[in-house]
Parts: C-alpha cells; sequence; structure tokens
C-alpha cells in the first residue's frame, strides 16, 4: 500500500496537478487541509481514491475535521492539525491519536515536513506544498511504515 500525503496547497490548484506525477503509483491520496477545493477541477485526473479533511483555511469545507481509516492494515489518524496545537508540538495529537489506537498520524499546518516516531506511533507532516513544495509517500507493508518526503516539481 502506498499512501500520498499532501498539505496546505492553499488555492494552488495547478501546482496540485503537477504534482500528481509524484503521486501516480499511490493506492490513496490524502489531502491533509488548507486546499480542501484545490482539486475540484480535476478531480477526473486523480488516479486512486482521495480523502480531505478541513484545515484552518477551508472556510466553507464540508470535509471532516479529522478521519480515522485502516490502511495497509494499519490505523491511521488524519488531520491539519490546528485542532491539536502541533505547532506546540506532537503531544495533543499523540494523545487523540491513541484514543483511536492509530499507528500512524498524518497532518499539515505547520508547513515543515516530518517524519518522526513519537510514543511507538509513525508522525508524518508532507510540510506544504506552497512553500517547500514537497509531499509524503507512505509504504506500508511487511516492513512496517516508510514514509519519505518528496520534493515535487510545481514550477
Amino acid at each position: 500500500m502506498i499512501l500520498a500525503l499532501v498539505s496546505d496547497s492553499h488555492g494552488r490548484s495547478e501546482w496540485l496537478r503537477r504534482s500528481l506525477e509524484s503521486m501516480k503509483d499511490a493506492d490513496l491520496i490524502v489531502h491533509l487541509g488548507d486546499g480542501a477545493g484545490d482539486w475540484d477541477d480535476f478531480r477526473d485526473e486523480i488516479p486512486c481514491p482521495l480523502l480531505q479533511v478541513r484545515g484552518n483555511c477551508d472556510f466553507f469545507s464540508k470535509a471532516p475535521d479529522v478521519i480515522t481509516q485502516t490502511v495497509g492494515g494499519v490505523k491511521a489518524f488524519f488531520t491539519h492539525g490546528h485542532l491539536h496545537s502541533v505547532k506546540q508540538g506532537l503531544t495533543r495529537i499523540s494523545f487523540a491519536a491513541k484514543e483511536q489506537g492509530a499507528g500512524l498520524v498524518a497532518f499539515g499546518h505547520t508547513h515543515v515536513p516530518l517524519v518522526d516516531t513519537y510514543q511507538g506511533i509513525v508522525f508524518v507532516n508532507p510540510g506544504s506544498l506552497m512553500d517547500t513544495h514537497t509531499i509524503a509517500l507512505v509504504t506500508i507493508d511487511e516492513n512496517g511504515i516508510v514514509p519519505r518526503i518528496v520534493d515535487v516539481k510545481v514550477r
């Protein structure tokens, strides 16, 4: 299972479209907020299922704040992060993830790419498509959860 994570596209829908090449092998794409509507003009080009959570700048989005779903046999906790104060650290979001039994947490909001393990949970922030021009690809298989940050060509 390959999971593609993208966050904080902030209206750069053309950059999001260009990043699809980096996600071509993904089994699932998750947009982690602040750009929930950026897919609207090219949904038919998305090569696999898409999940979206609402970010703090997605004012009119009907997307949920959190999605907890099993992917590749691992329970994943997807959120933007602003409601869990991720700019102040991983403590609050790790408590929320533990309550759900999650082994993987994916979030955005900080615009800073991150791959870390904290309290036995793998945390991934793909960074910001707008600022760092990065996404994350997470492979989940018999070797476990293997995330990597990928630079994408958006300009």
